[in-house]
């Protein structure tokens, strides 16, 4: 084996064993990437409940009273609309079973998903 050859060898050796370690250093740089959104996303699956007056009456369970659990609602069908920062008891709809009338004298809309959607929920307090 010449000098010149074995000098090669070498720098094979040691750019094979650099690449190796870029690898490596980008595996974990992703890897610790990957943890850490997945952590930030973490979290519980309970909604949070908009808070209701305390000084109002308590619900009894009927549609566009405020609730907490589908248990706390007549329909057994409690839901959160987050963007309204209501959660209500509710019903399923369609045109031929139109929404009640919610707190403020209009009829409540039926969304996309055929449930009741009111502009408010009932002035009353979840137990």
């Amino acid at each position: 084996m010449t000098r010149s050859y074995a000098r090669r060898v070498r720098k094979s050796h040691r750019n094979l064993a650099t690449l190796a370690w870029l690898l490596y250093d980008s595996r974990m740089r992703i890897l610790v990437a990957i943890v850490l959104a997945v952590a930030a996303c973490g979290g519980t699956d309970d909604p949070v409940i908009p808070d209701a007056d305390p000084s109002a009456p308590l619900c009894t369970g009927v549609v566009y009273d405020n609730c907490i659990a589908s248990t706390s609602c007549d329909s057994n069908n409690c839901k959160l609309f987050s963007q309204d920062a209501i959660q209500v008891c509710t019903q399923a709809c369609d045109a031929a079973n139109p929404c009640p009338n919610d707190a403020s004298g209009s009829p409540g809309s039926c969304n996309n998903k055929g449930i009741c959607k009111p502009s408010r929920g009932n002035a009353c307090r979840p137990e």
